[in-house]
């Protein structure tokens, strides 16, 4: 699939691009019993943006440095309750396919998390851009559930206070 809009240029001009964590950020919100929301952050990421005719992103999170801003909450998430950060201190995702409609870059790929790995969609707005820097956000919905069920060592459970 040829990732070009209606004029010449591509939606992901050739060249790789490193996410510069100095420029970026990577943030979080959980709906909890749907009462509330909690919100996060995830200092240590990486990624890098591969543009031109077959483009794709491949991005990893440190695990261990998922944080809600509460030293109760972050060690139970590092647990193996959750992440299990110590025996699966990465989380990974890599692309499969990108596309694109209107103002939207649509990229799927495969997230894993304590090695179950499921397909997701990063939604991703175009931003302003120089010669230098490009810029967008992207929104990624994942259902801890759907881990939780699809394999036993996820164990996500619903009924713990995070």
């Amino acid at each position: 699939m040829s990732i070009l809009t209606e004029s010449p240029v591509a939606v992901i001009p050739a060249g790789t691009w490193s996410i510069d964590p100095s420029w970026s950020a990577l943030e979080f919100d959980v709906r909890k019993l749907g009462l509330v929301t909690v919100k996060g952050r995830v200092p240590g990421f990486s990624g890098v943006i591969t543009g031109g005719e077959t483009p794709s992103v491949v991005g990893t999170v440190d695990a261990t440095s998922i944080t809600t801003f509460e030293a109760d909450r972050d060690a139970h998430l590092q647990s193996p309750d959750f992440f299990d950060a110590q025996r699966y201190p990465e989380l990974r995702f890599v692309s499969t396919s990108v596309e694109t409609s209107d103002d939207e870059i649509v990229v799927h790929g495969d997230l894993t998390i304590k090695d179950v790995t499921r397909p997701v969609e990063l939604r991703t707005t175009r931003g302003s851009s120089s010669s230098t820097r490009r810029r967008a956000s992207a929104l990624l919905t994942a259902d801890c559930v759907t881990w939780r069920r699809s394999a036993a060592r996820v164990a996500l459970p619903s009924t713990r206070t995070v």
